[in-house]
């Protein structure tokens, strides 16, 4: 992770993270409150996260034929740059000229939050929390593939 002008972010800080048009391979860093560009990273991991997207400058974007920055993830900061993904089913991606919306790239359906996100290079990976015990039968929508998925995450990220 890059500070920006000698700022840092702190672990359980709500940030929002982009896709940095000038460093190719970066995503920044800003805090929610002030707006204010904090870091540079490779990877960012978030959780409880909600996907953004401007519309007006979506259209700005489309009708001018040049990328600018109006979508964004939105959520709790936990670390940069020390975990890379693991497959998921679900990696999200935008493009402006395509779609209005973050989509997942495997049937391109919509996305709009999700638990845990990495990003890492242009592309979201998506993962949910485990269930509770205790709601595990209320929940059984998700079964074991639900519980196994965040498991592979904790024990099977790789660390860079």
């Amino acid at each position: 992770m890059q500070p920006y002008k000698g700022r840092s972010v702190e672990n359980g800080q709500q940030v929002n993270v982009y896709v940095n048009l000038n460093n190719q391979g970066l995503f920044s860093i800003q805090c929610c409150k002030t707006k204010l560009v904090l870091a540079h990273a490779e990877v960012v991991w978030l959780e409880n996260c909600r996907f953004f997207v401007s519309e007006s400058g979506r259209m700005r974007s489309v009708a001018k034929q040049v990328r600018s920055v109006h979508a964004w993830l939105t959520g709790t900061f936990v670390s940069a740059d020390k975990v890379l993904p693991t497959p998921t089913d679900t990696v999200v991606s935008y493009n402006p000229f395509s779609s209005s919306h973050f989509y997942n790239i495997l049937d391109n359906s919509r996305v709009v939050d999700t638990d845990i996100a990495i990003c890492y290079q242009r592309r979201v990976y998506c993962y949910q929390k485990p269930v509770k015990e205790e709601s595990f039968e209320q929940c059984n929508l998700f079964g074991t593939a639900y519980e196994h998925r965040y498991v592979m995450l904790r024990e099977k990220a790789i660390v860079v």
